[in-house]
C-alpha cells in the first residue's frame, strides 16, 4: 500500500481502465500491488481484444432477448447507487 493513499479496491482499478488520473498515476508509481493489478488489467483488457466478436444468430439472438426480458420479469431487483469519486482523486 501506498504511503499516500490507500489502495483502491481492485473493482475501482478496473472501473479506470485505461484512463488512470493523475492522482492513480501518482498511487501506481509508489505501490507495487496496485501497479501489478494494473499491469494485469491491462493484459486481460488486451486478451480481450482478440477475441473474436461474432454477432449471433437471429434464432440466438432471440433466444437471448427471450431470456433477458424473462428475468427482468421474474428476477430479484435491487438499487444501484453511485458510490462517489474514487478515493484516489
Amino acid at each position: 500500500m501506498s504511503a499516500r493513499a490507500p489502495c483502491p479496491p481492485p473493482e475501482a482499478l478496473e472501473a479506470a481502465w485505461p484512463d488512470a488520473g493523475p492522482g492513480l498515476k501518482d498511487h501506481l508509481q509508489g505501490c507495487r500491488a496496485c501497479a501489478t493489478e494494473w499491469a494485469q488489467i491491462g493484459a486481460l483488457a488486451r486478451l480481450a481484444a482478440d477475441l473474436p466478436a461474432g454477432a449471433p444468430s437471429g434464432i440466438r439472438a432471440d433466444a437471448v432477448r427471450d431470456a433477458v426480458l424473462a428475468g427482468a420479469l421474474t428476477g430479484p431487483h435491487r438499487a444501484v447507487r453511485p458510490t462517489g469519486a474514487p478515493r484516489w482523486l
